[in-house]
């Protein structure tokens, strides 16, 4: 499948199978950059808007490169009435690290999570492949400018690591309470790869929490 030919699709034919077939596909293209500063775009992320065609003169992991060490989003064709597509910044640094924008198996869970007392997890900082320090500087400037000056992490995991979650200490996220947990648990969604499961929660009884 060509990948012009895929974008002339409808929106009503673009399925997960049409979802799919665009991810395999953009990862060779050309693109032209158009415009040369990022735009916040409507979820007010900033983005960087691309267009393809003929005119593409800028591989597209090149420029994929460039923003997943800077906290920018990619967003195709704005110029049609509904863009083509979008990545989170979050897609982006995941298929720089990985070579996959979404990582199949693992499903965020919602709602809250209970730690029993005898249940058998392994805490700790989150390693650089989870979590590069090009990505944990992103985020920390993001917090640092809604004032929050040092936001602390841990990773939780079961024993056979089926599960595995970013714990965001609510202490150092100017003592968040729990009804601005959701909110903010979405807008560090967007940083982070779509499979990856976030938690906001205190740090009283858990050890292992490190500066962002």
């Amino acid at each position: 499948m060509d990948l012009d030919l895929l974008l002339q699709q409808p929106e009503s034919k673009r399925d997960d199978k049409w979802e799919a077939d665009f991810l395999s596909l953009i990862p060779q293209a050309k693109v032209q950059i158009f415009e040369e500063q990022a735009k916040a775009g409507p979820d007010g992320w900033p983005y960087l808007l691309i267009k393809s065609g003929p005119e593409g003169d800028q591989p597209f992991l090149t420029v994929l490169e460039w923003t997943a060490t800077r906290g920018i989003g990619l967003a195709l064709n704005t110029h049609k009435m509904i863009p083509d597509y979008v990545f989170t910044y979050g897609m982006l640094w995941n298929y720089a690290m990985t070579r996959q924008f979404v990582t199949t198996g693992f499903t965020p869970k919602p709602g809250s999570v209970t730690i029993a007392e005898n249940e058998d997890m392994i805490i700790g900082a989150p390693t650089e492949q989870y979590l590069p320090m090009f990505v944990r500087k992103v985020m920390r400037e993001f917090m640092n400018a809604q004032g929050m000056a040092h936001p602390r992490i841990t990773v939780l995991s079961s024993q056979d690591f089926k599960t595995v979650d970013l714990l965001f200490s609510s202490e150092s996220l100017n003592d968040l309470k729990p009804k601005d947990f959701r909110p903010m648990s979405e807008a560090i969604s967007w940083f982070l790869p779509l499979h990856y499961n976030i938690i906001i929660g205190s740090e009283k009884n858990l050890s292992g929490f490190v500066d962002l």
